[in-house]
């Protein structure tokens, strides 16, 4: 026996266990106020066109056709659906949000975050495929805080159950639809666990065994034509009707596959495990290999992630060259995803070498490392203006300055410890890192403030070592501010060796870029050509989405 609780006929009905108390409390935080059609299919959409390309977790005709149906004989999971919801709310205009009551984004994402992790506390799904869809779209939601529940706690949750689940098992047998899922689902596990993996500075949990297994193919996607009930309500979507925009974005997702390979074999080789405790707290991150560094190692990694990119350039389909030249188109944005990983893989591979080298005598392969990462910087730069300037700023998480952030801030749990100074221990200043984070993705703040923001954080973090402001007064935020740290050291972090020329050199550009964006007065040096258009300086009320990394 089922609880159907007044839920639409599309959706599976709750669990018999549950108690009259139970569903009512249920009810009282908002589990059946399903959005209404309208708004629900334009959050659908945005999910389809920006998450699902490059996470393609759903069988879009065994999700959305239940819908379409007055009757369906099969129906979907009330559980899945919300967190489908909040990873497209990441995405989709903010009018749909504010129709169905959201002051911002960022409060409807987490409401439906919040009813899906309710439905799951209370044990409401049982069916474990969409559990382990839910959990990897559920990573997509970064709250700040130390709560249990946190990204890692999902992704952990996700990649055990697809393990149980020997969704890694016989790969080279994917006859049928179904497992051809299945195998998408695996290699989803695989991605988002090493995308989590570099994004939090925490161990991926999928490793040397599990990336040898069998790549995906273009004939483990929906590239056929949908069934004409799909094409009849969604058929603007360009995912439902171009088949070449579908061959395109599956290109890429197996790209990305590929790429997140090459990523975990770099954060097997460069990177190490470091217990942190505090009190009762505890966190295992990954810190830099700084003992007996094979530079022909290095060396090959760098011909790996460039073979890789390579290869895409040279694709028929795919040219990655300048991943953002066109209009905000949905491929494009793909590409710049791509382009930024890619480029974030490289700063992953290189900067530990490059930031051992400050202010010693370089080796040929320091050298080599500290060009690159020079280069890449500059690379990232180049990306994120051009995401700015095509105003494809809320459909591309993470931006390039987040993608940027946690190489640069991962070395803050490397402090020797008799620097002493510092009062706070490695793991507070860890889920500091976090927080700054989560900060500087909030969906008030314009996105010609946001260099201003990431310096504020820097600041906050004693990272600058100079003391003097470099963003001009008539230009500093309103409301929230990080604290001021003290009376502004001298940052011992600089002393260290942490930070190196070129990234401070590469922050003050981000600067510049916000004072042009206000007053056209000043040129940033990563700028390629072309003056800003008069939109782009005028678009202060612009939102940031990078919390959904």
């Amino acid at each position: 026996m089922t609880v159907d609780a007044g839920l639409p006929g599309f959706v599976k009905a709750l669990p018999a266990h549950l108690t009259a108390e139970d569903t009512e409390y249920l009810r009282h935080r908002g589990i059946f106020q399903i959005p209404a059609t309208g708004c629900r299919n334009e959050i659908l959409r945005a999910h389809f066109q920006f998450v699902h390309p490059l996470m393609p977790l759903l069988d879009i005709e065994s999700f959305i056709g239940p819908m379409l149906q007055s009757s369906p004989p099969e129906k979907i999971s009330l559980l899945l659906l919300y967190a489908v919801l909040c990873s497209g709310a990441a995405h989709v205009e903010i009018g749909v949000l504010h129709a169905l009551g959201y002051q911002s984004r960022k409060a409807a994402r987490k409401a439906f975050f919040d009813r899906a992790r309710l439905l799951y506390d209370f044990d409401c799904e049982p069916e474990r495929v969409s559990l382990v869809q839910a959990f990897l779209l559920m990573t997509y939601w970064w709250h700040t805080g130390t709560q249990h529940k946190d990204r890692r706690f999902w992704i952990r949750e996700g990649v055990s159950l697809a393990l149980d689940l020997g969704l890694g098992m016989d790969l080279d047998n994917c006859g049928s639809k179904q497992k051809r899922l299945m195998k998408r689902i695996w290699w989803c596990c695989f991605m988002r666990d090493q995308f989590v993996a570099l994004m939090t500075w925490t161990p991926a949990h999928l490793g040397a065994r599990h990336r040898n297994l069998p790549m995906l193919t273009l004939e483990d996607f929906e590239v056929q034509a949908f069934s004409d009930p799909i094409v009849d309500n969604f058929g603007q979507w360009p995912l439902v009707n171009s088949r070449e925009t579908r061959v395109q974005l599956a290109t890429l997702c197996i790209e990305k596959a590929k790429l997140c390979v090459c990523i975990n074999r770099i954060l097997e080789a460069r990177y190490s495990s470091r217990r942190l405790e505090a009190e009762t707290q505890m966190v295992t991150i990954l810190v830099p290999k700084r003992a007996a560094v094979n530079q022909y190692e290095v060396i090959e990694h760098d011909h790996e992630l460039q073979a890789w990119y390579h290869n895409v350039v040279d694709s028929s389909t795919l040219d990655l060259r300048d991943a953002v030249t066109a209009g905000p188109d949905v491929v494009s944005i793909q590409k710049g995803h791509l382009k930024l990983l890619f480029l974030t893989a490289l700063l992953a591979l290189h900067r530990p070498q490059a930031v051992d080298a400050f202010d010693v005598r370089l080796s040929a392969s320091q050298e080599l490392s500290s060009r690159k990462l020079r280069e890449t910087a500059e690379e990232v730069a180049h990306v994120a203006k051009r995401i700015q300037d095509l105003e494809m700023g809320t459909h591309m998480n993470p931006k390039g300055v987040s993608l940027y952030l946690p190489i640069l801030l991962v070395h803050l749990q490397d402090i020797r410890p008799e620097t002493g100074t510092l009062k706070k221990s490695r793991l507070e200043k860890y889920h500091d890192c976090m927080r700054i984070l989560d900060s500087i993705g909030g969906d008030a703040v314009p996105e010609n403030l946001l260099p201003m923001k990431l310096e504020a954080a820097f600041r906050t973090l004693n990272v600058l070592p100079s003391t003097r402001c470099t963003i001009p007064r008539q230009l500093r935020m309103s409301g929230e501010q990080f604290p001021a740290s003290g009376n502004e050291p001298i940052s011992l972090l600089s002393n260290l060796g942490v930070v190196t020329q070129f990234e401070m050199d590469f922050l003050q550009d981000l600067s510049a870029c916000a004072v042009n964006a206000g007053s056209g007065s000043i040129q940033p040096r990563f700028e390629r050509g072309g003056e800003p258009r008069q939109e782009e300086r005028e678009a202060t009320g612009r939102l940031v989405n990078d919390n959904t990394v």
